[in-house]
């Protein structure tokens, strides 16, 4: 509260608590005794124009989620959110067709979920110098016995990204060409023949199961997996050397051209 923008805060901090008094998003109750209450703090952020110069100011009140137990405070958490590339998707559908698009900055937004629990949050206390928590995710890794190996876990995570904007588009209804199934380009013979015919590779048991999605996606026609000859594979610059007369072609097959 000393900084020289704190009656930009101050109005901010007061449309915050204003928005969750009209919205009537909590009830005050007596705390039962079996309950442990979530703590709350206060999040302040800065928005900048394109100059760089701060045009809003965002005061947030937000619940310490991350002290909850797994388990005990809660089982799960989801919340519906867009995703970036789906608007980049609809941006492009709507580029394709010439629609109008209109924008809109709403200022107070809350999710629209239905909790079949009670959530209890202590009282709102105005906390400016709170400890920013962070963690990070550990996650494990698998190593590959070979080439093939390698490029079947590669693809097998390619493969769920056109999958998932197969079904997004196809929800739009506004794109009839994406009803059939997304072609996945591959220059591996083994690691075709391991996604529609895994009983003939016995060697590759120690892949994780998280790898097989594809083989799944294969039987129910979302993708096909079709193979790709080297010499018309204009991804190969990106991956590998290749003689200089390969290099020109496949760059000038995915429109690169020499500045000068």
């Amino acid at each position: 509260m000393s900084s020289e923008d704190v009656d930009k805060w101050l109005i901010d901090m007061k449309s915050e608590m204003d928005s969750i008094y009209q919205n009537k998003v909590w009830s005050l109750l007596d705390l039962p005794n079996e309950v442990r209450p979530i703590e709350c703090k206060w999040v302040f952020k800065k928005k900048h124009d394109k100059d760089g110069n701060v045009h809003v100011f965002k005061a947030r009140l937000v619940a310490k989620r991350f002290k909850q137990v797994h388990g005990i405070d809660y089982d799960k958490t989801y919340s519906p959110m867009a995703i970036l590339k789906s608007i980049r998707i609809i941006l492009a559908i709507a580029t394709f067709h010439d629609y109008e698009i209109w924008q809109m900055d709403v200022k107070i937004a809350f999710l629209n979920g239905n909790l079949k629990e009670d959530v209890y949050m202590s009282g709102y206390v105005f906390c400016l110098n709170g400890r920013a928590v962070s963690w990070r995710s550990s996650k494990q890794s698998t190593v590959a016995d070979s080439t093939t190996e390698s490029e079947y876990i590669a693809t097998s995570d390619a493969v769920k990204e056109p999958c998932w904007i197969k079904k997004f588009v196809t929800e739009l209804g506004v794109v009839p060409s994406i009803e059939g199934p997304v072609e996945l380009l591959c220059d591996n013979t083994g690691d075709i023949s391991q996604a529609k015919e895994p009983r003939a590779h016995h060697k590759s048991k120690h892949v994780p199961r998280k790898y097989h999605p594809i083989r799944d996606m294969l039987n129910k026609g979302d993708i096909k997996v079709c193979k790709v000859a080297a010499k018309t594979n204009v991804a190969d610059p990106f991956t590998k050397p290749l003689p200089q007369e390969n290099h020109d072609e496949h760059a000038a097959n995915i429109g690169l051209r020499q500045m000068s």
